[in-house]
């Protein structure tokens, strides 16, 4: 769909007919003006096609050799033709037999691409195309010709390969021939050359004269820009971030669009469906489509936004958040992946992602656009994996190493941010920017006491050399495997020294995030040093070469003091099950192109831990009141060197994902007195502890009684209790034996202490 012009826009048309008509005065002679014509409130087009100058192949329906000159038409019958509109589905028209057509009217725009299909001839396609900064309105009369359609593939081409826009009539006769010749060559003598996978103007020698045109008015700086930058936000909220993406939508519309910049939303919530929402001024948004119930874990519909985003909305740059569950490279569990849609009981995995957004900004040629910034409001997408995976989508990466807590991006600050200056900025300023604002939102209003957080911005234009330095690395490695191996499995499981006095994912030595396998690469790769010196010259233009990727990053709070901008997998023995078998790991681009997974395979397999069956096991807590509890779920650590500290623990806090579940929004950021967790499909066999916690700075003070409850298909247990700021409740021990079994009891509570 194009622009519509909003009412201000469409009074001040109305207005100029009427100043038209009668002079400024508003009268005309005295006498009060009559207005037989209804309001302006459309475009009709009407007109005819017109190939008298083509001598049109027998097989698509012509005369042969060429009768050029008019002698006769070169069509006896145009009736096969159906008409359509460019991202206008609801449009459609007829052609009569002797070309005639007439459109009814549509909605005012500032765009359009009129398409006459044949459905005798596959792939015969002829095209008109009308833009006009300020809008088309009223009646149309066009020709449709063998030079319309040049001028209309020729100024498409322009639009999506470099976001400029120009009335295709102002395209010279000079400037088409090439794409005119391609196009009589293809209907003269080689009708074979198209088919109904291989439209017109999808032709080879179509395609290269065209772009060639493109390509040269884009160098002369023919055309405009229509806005600086188009930004796209796809929230996939089918599930239980639903209650985030309302806030991040709220928000949005409390800071509105930037100048020069159309902020354009397709939003997934189980109360309204799928949406795109055009979001046009502080408090205003037009709907612009209402899909209702879909999946949007399908890697079409995302592919189709960005596609869309750039052909109906076309910018100098372009960027494209997505907002929704993410856990890096994963996936395989209804709740494991990129993007998570609950009804449909579906994620999207990293491949088709890349697939999708690969297509979207790929146009015919092949021509590659990419996006000038692509940001994920998701947990634990800041992997080299992920950033090697989206090297040819992007200009720039935004991404957070661990977990996201719950209250996410701040979009109405960074939208705000922006505010007037979205010329000055290109996709690593407005990165920059994102980042700030991000660490801003926490810090100013003092929540990094209780939220930590990371955010990286990725140039991903350094990642075929950063691939380059870590395939080097990584060979070594792996060469020298029977010697090193235990040093590296060494470093891998090591804890630090205290571990005792850090928190989750911290206890390691190496820099971990909440899926423990996630170590940030530059703190690895340092530490690899003294375990494998014949590897230090390549690691040190490794580590050159990723300072050179990594941009800029921020952190926040008091965890994740190693991170340093990407992360990297290096399973032990309790994750390697999640990389082998039928896992999607191998099929990444960084995998297939190094040895790296080929290593940590062989340093975990022999040891490794299978997972065991972890349906219907669910813990609760739930409370009455405004005060602010934690759910806080230790769940077994994945590597051997645990020793007296089994449990890595994690709460809605720290965000939703964990190794082997998945919590509810935090109860700060829902509302709601009550906090869950739900295991996978499969988890970890070993000891889960189940605890509640009174949050020691919580608004609200008063003695709270807390409900934990555990259950699964077989039992059940409830432990209650009242807490006080900053009280804690070992509630409820899970033990889940390697063949499956699974027992739940009460913690008992301490025994008093003897005075």
């Amino acid at each position: 769909m194009a622009d519509i012009v909003s009412v201000g826009g469409i009074l001040a048309i109305a207005l100029s007919l009427v100043l038209f008509l009668t002079g400024c005065s508003g009268t005309s002679g005295g006498v009060d003006p009559v207005f037989p014509y209804p309001a302006v409130t459309g475009v009709t087009f009407s007109g005819a096609i017109d190939l008298n100058d083509v001598g049109l192949h027998p097989s698509l329906g012509g005369y042969y050799p060429s009768v050029r000159g008019a002698v006769r038409p070169a069509v006896l019958d145009f009736s096969h033709f159906g008409i359509t509109i460019e991202d206008d589905p609801t449009t459609k028209g007829t052609v009569a037999s002797d070309g005639k057509f007439a459109l009814g009217e549509i909605s005012l725009r500032d765009q359009a691409v009129l398409r006459f299909t044949s459905s005798a001839y596959k792939g015969f396609v002829l095209e008109w195309m009308g833009f006009d900064p300020q809008v088309l309105w009223g009646p149309r009369q066009i020709r449709v010709t063998v030079r319309s359609t040049a001028r209309s593939i020729i100024a498409r081409m322009l639009r999506n390969r470099h976001g400029r826009r120009l009335d295709p009539e102002s395209i010279t006769d000079a400037e088409i021939q090439g794409t005119v010749n391609a196009l009589l060559e293809v209907l003269e003598k080689h009708p074979e050359k198209i088919s109904a996978t291989v439209p017109l103007d999808r032709v080879g020698e179509v395609v290269a004269a065209a772009g060639t045109a493109a390509d040269a008015l884009a160098a002369a700086n023919r055309g405009i820009f229509s806005r600086e930058w188009t930004i796209l936000v796809y929230q996939a909220g089918d599930n239980d971030l639903d209650l985030a993406v309302k806030s991040d939508l709220e928000e949005m519309l409390k800071a509105g669009p930037p100048a020069q910049t159309a902020l354009l939303v397709q939003a997934d919530r189980p109360s309204t469906g799928i949406r795109r929402l055009w979001i046009k001024e502080q408090g205003k948004e037009q709907v612009l489509a209402a899909a209702g119930g879909g999946n949007s874990a399908d890697p079409l519909l995302i592919g189709d936004f960005v596609a869309w985003g750039q052909r109906a909305f076309p910018a100098r740059r372009f960027a494209l958040i997505v907002a929704s569950h993410g856990l890096g490279w994963r996936f395989g569990d209804p709740t494991r992946g990129v993007i998570t849609d609950d009804p449909a009981g579906v994620t999207m995995d990293v491949l088709s992602l890349t697939g999708a957004l690969t297509a979207a900004v790929t146009t015919a040629g092949p021509f590659i656009r990419p996006l000038d910034l692509i940001g994920f409001d998701a947990c634990l997408m800041g992997l080299f994996e992920l950033a090697f995976q989206l090297r040819a989508c992007a200009r720039f990466l935004v991404v957070s190493q661990a977990n996201e807590p719950s209250p996410g991006w701040s979009y109405d600050r960074w939208l705000g941010a922006v505010g007037s200056g979205a010329a000055a900025l290109d996709g690593e300023s407005l990165g920059r920017m994102v980042c700030d604002t991000y660490r801003g939102a926490y810090v100013d209003a003092g929540l990094d006491a209780r939220y930590s957080g990371t955010l990286s911005l990725i140039r991903l234009d350094r990642m075929a050399d950063l691939e380059t330095r870590f395939a080097a690395w990584s060979a070594v490695l792996y060469r020298d495997r029977q010697t090193v191996g235990s040093a590296l499995r060494g470093l891998r499981d090591a804890l630090s020294a205290s571990p005792e006095t850090l928190g989750g994912a911290e206890r390691y030595l190496v820099q971990a995030f909440e899926m423990v396998d996630y170590r940030d690469l530059a703190d690895l790769v340092a530490t690899c040093r003294t375990s494998v010196p014949q590897a230090n010259s390549l690691a040190d233009q490794l580590l050159a070469s990723l300072r050179e990727a990594v941009r800029y990053s921020v952190r926040f709070g008091s965890r994740y003091g190693r991170a340093q901008g990407l992360s990297i997998a290096f399973p032990g023995p309790g994750d390697i099950a999640d990389y082998v078998g039928a896992s999607a790991y191998p099929l990444l681009d960084l995998a297939r192109e190094t040895s790296w997974d080929d290593l940590f395979t062989e340093l975990a397999i022999a040891s490794a831990v299978s997972r065991v069956d972890g349906r219907a096991l669910v813990a609760t807590a739930k409370w009455s009141g405004g005060a602010d509890l934690d759910l806080l779920v230790g769940e077994p650590d994945p590597q051997p060197l645990a020793g007296s500290q089994p449990q890595v623990w994690f709460s809605p806090v720290d965000g939703s994902t964990t190794p082997n579940g998945r919590f509810s929004l935090d109860s700060a950021k829902s509302g709601l007195s009550e906090e869950s967790w739900r295991a996978e499909t499969t988890i970890l066999p070993g000891r889960y502890l189940i605890h509640a916690r009174f949050f020691a700075n919580s608004p609200v003070t008063n003695p709270t009684a807390v409900t934990v409850k555990v259950s699964n298909l077989a039992t059940a247990t409830e432990v209650v209790a009242t807490l006080r700021p900053g009280e804690v409740l070992a509630a409820v021990a899970v033990d889940v034996g390697t063949g499956g079994g699974m027992t739940i009891t009460p913690i008992p509570e301490p025994a008093p202490e003897e005075e």
